[in-house]
């Protein structure tokens, strides 16, 4: 990856490089011809897609739930130059790439085939059973694969022991698991290196035999998704690991692992250790050598764990340490599929929660940082539905921006769209779908974004502990969690950007004596600890000697200043300051759910405003020290103060106001619609009718997807000749505007202002606005896929369905003004 910029430049930022481009994920999951390809790669372009990556969903991922029509087969030659074909000519068309590690997820299997041709290489499970022994029975053990069996709960039995009474015992083996679902590929044991080994030579190796000549070039990255790590695991090489690690065997301990009995903080200290051991074994045999492999070939390993989102599921579900696995990776990653982020309070559907709103992704630039690298991703908007707009994905990537994320990896572009595939993973991008045909306007709106959550380095220098322990022994563990959540939200209310610090940064670093916190470009002085977390000896230790050289330890948030001095009620507003070689950049966000303004005090010096949304900057208005920023929802900007000249001009303030309140023609120019079998897009032609602006479904119908007409004209008021702005106020969902013939371009969220350049008016105008909604209204209305069975259209389909009701208003909704 390139090196991120040192400092703020204007022409940069309105022309972002290629690295700040979003990368999209390509799914593959029908017959593969050249000719398809080249379509939906030309299709991608005009859609102002630069990077992208393919994840292979073959036959045999989900048969049931998922079934795909991919042909060739996943990791065969001919798949391999079908994959080649279209990385070649992604980079004909001037696009960057990845590397998909999977067919599917999660990766490391191979899409089964690992373990098809290496059984003995499947994971393994700690598995206790309970055994009936009469009175005066001899224990014998019931197979060879039992390693220990107790009574009593604890009491460990022999081979050869005779019973006094009826006994109940409980005996251990390590046992194979299998993939609960029956037809779906089971995947390796991810904590011995055996698997790994084989997982590269059958994937990696093969994209290695055909795309060498661009790694490090146009092919960038290794994307690994969800690796799995066994739960309860239990194998015969871990018990010798922990052997020699603790000197003990584990054996008398397996009712703990397997918490058969009361977990105490006498007896956590084995599960503590066991998976303690576990997670380092992750890191070895899986993640470090996937890293290895990617660098020695001039490539960087990129991905996320599964579960992220919530701390006691992230800890369990990622290789039992989310933090230390983020850290193999040169681009640290999270994933925020199923809503988690979302402009909408938190709310339930079907015993599920979204729209919680979390602050996980400081994971992955937190680790990011003390990696001593500049690059974090996310893999985000999948299963958001067809029925999201631009301006709710603004909102989660400013939320994940703010947050230090600066690659933004949406998802997807599908390659089969025909029969059950037209139900799948949504949102699936393409340009028959009337929104989606601006989605090139949001993508530079993503870059400049990206762009500038870049720029400078990140000042942060207070951290959140992480309590492994805690998650590990599951004590207290939810209470503990909740306190770690709680906290963070307090700091973020507060404006205190903070990164996620864990044991193993604590203990390593180098600086403790000067009062510091350090590993790679992280450098902490405020360390805040849930209340009640158990600190391992080495740790308290080491934050001793943190304190005792002036670092801060706290258990209180509020007593952390706030990064930006605010005036008034702040509470919605996220910020992240970035120090450039010649100013300093304050990212804000406006992470409430309305519009609103947030004063804020910086100085006698001058400054600009960064405005992200429409890529201009201008001269900060300062008032005894103050500036106010109109954010709208979900809206980013930047406040640069630099003793700089960037020759632009002060925003513009308008004096007076038109309202376009005559009547508005319309008419419906195009339709999406769900065919038989496969989407199409009708041409319509009509007659205009007259409507009040709001919702057009009065004319419409509620089923409409697609784009409609709005016609007026207006006389040139007094005084409006110069300089002016044209503000559509409410628009659902994207727009594209013309005025007396001339273009004045597509805006796909707020505020959807125009600059009218001076001269453009006339004494009589004609204004001519196309608006478009989401397909979320023919998705949901539509019976097209009655045709099919439940399970073909996807685990995913209901849901999606559901999440499309957030958006089926549609249409200019106005007041429509005349600024001048």
């Amino acid at each position: 990856m390139n090196a991120t910029p040192k400092t703020f430049d204007l022409q940069a930022f309105q022309n972002p490089d290629i690295c700040f481009a979003p990368v999209y994920s390509w799914v593959w999951n029908g017959a593969l011809t050249h000719e398809k390809i080249d379509q939906q790669l030309e299709e991608m372009k005009r859609l102002g897609v630069r990077n992208f990556y393919i994840i292979p969903e073959p036959k045999g991922f989900r048969p049931i739930g998922m079934p795909t029509e991919m042909d060739p087969d996943y990791l065969t030659e001919a798949y391999f130059k079908e994959y080649a074909y279209a990385i070649e000519k992604g980079i004909a068309l001037g696009m960057e790439c990845w590397i998909y590690d999977e067919g599917g997820w999660p990766s490391g299997g191979a899409c089964g085939q690992v373990l098809w041709d290496h059984p003995e290489l499947a994971r393994r499970t700690l598995k206790n059973e309970k055994k009936q022994f009469p009175k005066g029975s001899v224990y014998q053990k019931s197979s060879d694969e039992i390693v220990a069996a107790f009574m009593d709960g604890d009491t460990p039995v022999q081979e050869g022991h005779i019973f006094e009474e009826d006994a109940s015992v409980e005996e251990y083996s390590s046992s194979r698991l299998f993939f609960p679902t029956p037809g779906i590929p089971d995947y390796p044991d991810s904590l011995i290196p055996e698997s790994t080994q084989e997982f590269i030579r059958k994937t990696h190796e093969g994209y290695k035999r055909h795309l060498k000549q661009h790694f490090g070039s146009k092919v960038k990255m290794v994307f690994t998704d969800e690796p799995k790590t066994p739960p309860r695991p239990f194998r015969e090489e871990l018990c010798r690991a922990y052997e020699e690690e603790y000197g003990e065997s584990i054996l008398p301990h397996l009712p703990v692992l397997a918490e058969q009995v009361e977990i105490t903080e006498e007896n956590a200290v084995y599960l503590r250790r066991w998976y303690d051991l576990c997670s380092k074994k992750f890191c070895e045999n899986f993640l470090l050598p996937c890293k290895d492999w990617c660098n020695a070939n001039g490539l960087l390993f990129t991905g996320h764990m599964d579960k992220d989102d919530e701390m006691m599921g992230c800890i369990m579900n990622n290789g039992y340490h989310v933090m230390r696995s983020l850290r193999c990776m040169d681009v640290p990653g999270v994933d925020a599929i199923w809503r988690q982020i979302f402009p909408a309070k938190t709310y339930e559907w079907n015993g599920e929660q979204f729209a919680e709103n979390r602050f996980f992704p400081r994971y992955a630039s937190s680790a990011a940082a003390q990696n001593g690298t500049d690059w974090s991703m996310i893999e985000t908007f999948g299963v958001y539905g067809n029925g999201v707009t631009f301006d709710q994905m603004r909102y989660c990537a400013g939320f994940e921006a703010i947050r230090g994320v600066n690659i933004i990896n949406p998802m997807l572009f599908t390659y089969a769209r025909k029969g059950h595939m037209m139900a799948g993973e949504q949102p699936a991008f393409e340009e028959k779908q009337a929104c989606h045909r601006d989605l090139g306007v949001f993508n530079r709106y993503l870059e400049r974004l990206c762009y500038v959550c870049s720029v400078g380095e990140r000042v942060c220098d207070t951290a959140l502990y992480y309590p492994a322990h805690d998650m590990w022994a599951k004590i207290n563990a939810r209470e503990i969690a909740d306190e770690f959540d709680r906290l963070g939200w307090v700091m973020e209310k507060r404006q205190v950007d903070f990164d996620i610090v864990d044991d193993d940064v604590i203990v390593q670093s180098p600086g403790l004596d000067q009062g510091e916190i350090r590993m790679g470009k992280a450098c902490y002085r405020s360390i805040v600890i849930p209340g009640g977390a158990c600190l391992p000896g080495e740790t308290r230790a080491a934050l001793d000697r943190f304190e005792q050289a002036g670092g801060r330890v706290l258990t209180s948030a509020e007593a952390i200043a706030s990064q930006v001095d605010t005036v008034g009620n702040a509470e919605d507003l996220r910020i992240m300051k970035r120090v450039t070689e010649n100013g300093l950049l304050i990212c804000l966000f406006n992470e409430g759910l309305q519009a609103r303004a947030f004063r804020i005090r910086v100085g006698s010096g001058g400054g600009y405003f960064v405005n992200i949304t429409s890529g201009t900057v201008s001269r900060l208005d300062v008032h005894q020290g103050e500036t106010e920023v109109y954010l709208e929802s979900g809206e980013s900007a930047a406040l640069y103060l630099a003793d700089l000249d960037m020759s632009v001009g002060s925003a513009f303030a308008p004096k007076h106001e038109l309202v376009l309140d005559g009547a508005f023609n319309f008419r419906r120019e195009q339709q999406f619609v769900l065919g038989d079998m496969q989407p199409e897009l009708h041409e319509i032609s009509e007659q205009p009718v007259s409507i009040a602006l709001g919702n057009w479904s009065v004319v419409t119908g509620k089923a409409f997807s697609g784009s409609c007409r709005y016609e007026t004209e207006f006389a040139l008021p007094e005084g409006a000749e110069g300089h002016a702005q044209l503000d559509l106020g409410e628009v659902k969902y994207t727009c594209e505007v013309t005025l007396n013939g001339h273009p004045l371009g597509v805006k796909v969220m707020p505020p959807y202002r125009y600059d009218l350049p001076a001269g453009l008016m006339k004494e009589q105008n004609q204004l001519s606005i196309r608006v478009s909604n989401t397909a979320g209204n023919e998705y949901l209305h539509t019976r097209t896929f009655d045709k099919w069975a439940p399970w073909q259209l996807s685990t995913y389909h209901q849901k999606q369905l559901e999440f499309c009701k957030d958006t089926l208003d549609s249409g200019l909704y106005g007041p429509v003004r005349l600024l001048y």
